[in-house]
């Protein structure tokens, strides 16, 4: 994704709330952005990434309060967050509540990936960034992401979630303390990635204020929002044209999911709503592009193959014979055969006429 992607700006104002700031102090909040103090009073107002990293910066720079992403973390409870937040709080149970978290996240936050998986006996949510985040303000913004967590999970089942853990992916930060304090988990320092665990007995726990036609309406407008934001066409149609734009053979599943800012989970996820699979993208892909090489009769079968990536044309030859059930240079012949037969009955009419 771009740092120039656009989101809302309600977390600067939350943040101008907790620094207490006047009309007269917000302009250091908005130094070095385009956004004027009149901006938060708009409600259709919008802040680029870029933007929003500048106003935590600024946020961290005024407050002098390292620990500052857990009061801010404090503030976003789940009915800050919109649609979003909607269909967190009207969810069945704390799995569907997660979920909606998890494919829903960009709407309020772009540069962030939430990808759940179980674990053994743990639900796993992995929280990433499709872009670099300075590491002056990383520990800051992970920090707000995890309280989120949290606090959806304690919402859920009405108890502070102490029997969960918290894995961070950087050094303890000079305020370590405040981290023992504020997750009820245990955390971890140090670890290959950032991840929040919560125990898998719990994601049955039924939500407090669910509802279902709610939650229904609320997913509603969270996929439209998310067309919106990333744009109308297909997973399907998007991994075509990546498959497309590179040579065939010098790009795989895990490829595409980068270039797309998703994992490859997420990837097959998305697919899989779509009732295909990146296999079965990938084969119409390579279909469409032989029958095209085929028809020209100066390409040899060979060259077609490696064309399409094959390192070894009798590999080629086996799959186009299950994509078609007939060899390719059967194929070709009976396209020539019926192209031969058109060009014979064009004469005869013109004969004719």
């Amino acid at each position: 994704m771009s740092i120039n992607q656009i989101m809302p700006i309600n977390y600067v104002r939350l943040i101008a709330r907790e620094l207490q700031l006047k009309e007269g102090d917000l302009a250091q909040l908005l130094q070095d952005t385009a956004l004027e103090p009149a901006d938060l009073q708009t409600g259709g107002a919008t802040l680029t990434v870029a933007e929003q990293f500048t106003i935590l910066r600024n946020a961290l720079n005024i407050s002098g309060d390292a620990a500052l992403g857990f009061r801010i973390g404090k503030l976003l409870h789940i009915s800050t967050h919109g649609s979003l937040g909607m269909a967190a709080l009207t969810s069945t149970n704390l799995h569907e509540a997660i979920t909606a978290l998890c494919d829903y996240a960009r709407i309020r936050a772009p540069f962030i990936h939430i990808e759940a998986e179980i674990k053994g006996q743990q639900m796993v949510l992995t929280i990433q960034s499709y872009l670099d985040i300075d590491a002056d303000i990383r520990p800051t913004a992970m920090e707000g992401f995890c309280m989120l967590i949290q606090q959806i999970v304690e919402f859920v089942i009405t108890r502070e979630l102490d029997d969960g853990e918290v894995l961070l992916d950087y050094s303890p930060p000079a305020h370590a303390e405040a981290y023992q304090r504020e997750f009820h988990s245990p955390v971890r320092f140090d670890c290959d990635r950032v991840e929040f665990r919560i125990p898998r007995s719990l994601l049955s726990t039924p939500c407090p204020t669910a509802d279902r036609d709610a939650y229904l309406h609320a997913t509603q407008l969270c996929r439209e929002t998310l067309r919106k934001l990333i744009g109308n066409d297909s997973t399907e149609a998007q991994v075509k044209r990546i498959l497309l734009a590179s040579p065939l053979g010098t790009i795989n599943q895990q490829a595409v999911a980068q270039q797309l800012c998703i994992t490859p989970r997420t990837l097959i996820r998305r697919l899989k709503h779509e009732n295909t699979s990146y296999r079965n993208v990938h084969e119409s892909v390579l279909t469409e592009l032989a029958r095209q090489y085929l028809t020209e009769q100066s390409i040899s079968v060979d060259v077609v193959a490696e064309l399409l990536g094959y390192s070894d044309a009798a590999n080629f030859r086996r799959a186009f014979k299950r994509w078609h059930g007939a060899t390719p240079q059967q194929y070709r012949e009976s396209k020539l055969s019926y192209r031969s037969q058109q060009q014979i009955d064009k004469t005869k009419l013109g004969a004719n006429a």
